[in-house]
């Protein structure tokens, strides 16, 4: 999924957003039917490898479309609910595969998940927007020999790496994959860390504690998407009329610095020193996950604003951050909770979130040089 962009970018510029889009949807449905049916490990994970590289291009293709469709004054909001609806599959989907891996087969997760893509091409189908055709004068007439380079240079990952010459997409980016670090921190540790506590044993019961941070995450993108487009009214009024992208980050900072890092050190204490019962851990796994997503609806619709004609590249950028960081958590979260305990391990991810919301907070203070060239490269509404 971190290297998914780049492949998918370049796709996307020689065939279209659309097209795209209903490819890699068709790819998915393959991929789960492949994974079901699977005859070994080998294959599998073969077949799941490039079933992950699809995942990004619904995010970058959803996350472009919305910034196409609305306003920057109701951007947020409209990009929290469909994060919402992204996440809600975290709380959703380990639920619905550990009731069907303790009761059926774990084969019948893929064919669930292949019947769901075959839904989700027809709406695609129906509802994603054609995208806005570009002249093609004076490209007709090109030789062979300049139509393969142009196509080679089509799928050069320079152009998504190029924006991070900007220092504050830069910035703004590791925040993201901090945030990221968090979130599959707190996913790939549940199973460890309530069995340990609680003895559930089987998928399905420890599964029923992802309620409790699937909840915040819905609640908190639709909140913080809400405060975003607000604090961006707030700014606008106060600049007299001039809006900048930056000041959007202003309404994730309280959960940044305070509220996500609290929810982690009372999620992984609580469970750590066994006090709360199971109360206790569920209300630090909510405050966790409604900090999170409220955290990253301000930098979402941030990086599709902050220059709108390169938005398809700072988003793709972005989520190779994204999916870097959460692999990495994946990877070092077991070793790390059988090494150091609930406890400790969550505060690495509080710390991971507090130096988020440094970082955020150096990126509002930051005041590119582009501002004062001209209102297009300055996004100012």
């Amino acid at each position: 999924m971190a290297i998914s962009p780049l492949i998918w970018f370049p796709i996307g510029s020689l065939v279209g957003r659309r097209t795209t889009y209903l490819t890699a949807v068709c790819l998915l449905f393959l991929c789960s039917i492949g994974a079901a049916l699977a005859p070994t490990i080998a294959v599998f994970i073969s077949i799941w490898v490039v079933g992950g590289t699809t995942g990004v291009v619904f995010l970058v293709s959803g996350q472009t479309v919305i910034a196409d469709i609305f306003e920057p004054t109701v951007q947020g909001r409209a990009v929290g609910l469909f994060l919402g609806s992204h996440v809600s599959a975290q709380m959703i989907a380990p639920l619905t595969g550990g009731i069907l891996a303790t009761y059926t087969t774990w084969r019948a997760i893929y064919g669930l998940q292949a019947g769901m893509s075959l839904i989700g091409f027809i709406l695609a189908f129906c509802y994603v927007p054609k995208d806005v055709q570009k002249s093609s004068q004076g490209s007709s007439d090109r030789g062979s020999k300049a139509r393969f380079r142009t196509l080679i240079k089509l799928f050069s990952p320079f152009p998504v790496f190029k924006i991070l010459r900007y220092p504050d997409i830069l910035l703004s980016n590791i925040s993201c994959g901090l945030l990221s670090f968090n979130l599959y921190g707190i996913l790939s540790a549940v199973r460890f860390a309530i069995s340990e506590r609680f003895d559930y044993s089987s998928p399905h019961s420890s599964s029923l504690f992802l309620l409790a941070p699937g909840t915040g995450f819905v609640i908190g993108s639709i909140v913080g998407g809400v405060l975003s487009d607000r604090t961006v009214k707030q700014y606008i009024v106060k600049r007299e009329g001039i809006r900048l992208p930056r000041d959007r980050l202003r309404a994730g900072l309280i959960t940044m610095l305070l509220i996500l890092p609290g929810g982690n050190l009372v999620l992984g204490w609580s469970l750590q020193e066994k006090v709360g019962g199971m109360a206790l851990p569920a209300a630090g796994a909510f405050a966790a996950g409604f900090g999170l997503m409220a955290s990253f609806s301000s930098l979402n619709t941030y990086a599709a604003e902050v220059l709108p004609g390169l938005k398809r590249e700072i988003i793709s950028c972005k989520y190779i951050f994204q999916y870097a960081f959460s692999a990495g958590a994946v990877a070092s979260r077991l070793p790390t909770l059988s090494a150091l305990g609930v406890g400790w391990a969550f505060t690495i991810t509080a710390i991971a979130a507090a130096v988020s919301g440094v970082i955020v907070l150096g990126v509002i203070s930051y005041k590119p040089s582009r501002e004062a060239v001209s209102d297009s490269d300055r996004s100012i509404a």
